[in-house]
């Protein structure tokens, strides 16, 4: 992908907005998860909740390296795969194990996981095609013999040329 492409930019603008959300329950479920538990989980216990913020610190991680090391096709997959992931285990949370309940807060967060999901599957082909080399145009050579009709007029060109060729001759 072409370094500061659109595509780079806004995929960034998405990333660093996801870090940002993913801060909250990370914060949540390491620093009052008996509480927290109780409000997300019906049958919960703080187990629960800080094995989510478990798995919400490693995707915030991955998240992290991707936005120092944007290049890196090898991350961009690792990424993916983690996104995908994270996205279907809060899925399955949600509607087949029915540990979570069905609320706003958690409807938001598999909604935004989708969208990441399927936004960077969309982007994967500006993402991994191989960056083309810039075409650099015919080279340009400039010496001072090209330039002397630039810096002398007629009459100087003919006497330095009969300069050179005195030159030359001794």
């Amino acid at each position: 992908m072409a370094s500061g492409s659109s595509v780079e930019k806004y995929l960034k603008g998405w990333t660093a907005f996801n870090i940002l959300q993913l801060l909250g329950p990370i914060a949540l479920g390491y620093g009052k998860p008996a509480t927290l538990a109780e409000q997300i989980f019906p049958s919960g216990s703080a187990i629960h909740m800080r094995s989510h913020a478990h798995a919400a610190a490693l995707l915030l991680i991955v998240k992290l390296m991707l936005l120092t090391n944007f290049s890196s096709r090898p991350l961009h997959l690792i990424h993916l795969l983690t996104s995908l992931v994270s996205a279907s285990s809060l899925a399955f949370e949600l509607f087949f194990y029915k540990i979570m309940p069905l609320n706003t807060s958690n409807l938001f967060n598999l909604g935004l996981a989708v969208i990441n999901v399927v936004l960077w599957t969309v982007c994967w082909g500006s993402l991994s095609a191989p960056e083309e080399p810039e075409r650099k145009g015919p080279r340009r050579l400039f010496a001072k013999h090209y330039m002397e009709g630039n810096t002398f007029g007629v009459d100087d060109i003919e006497m330095e040329k009969s300069r050179r060729r005195k030159d030359k001759n001794i």
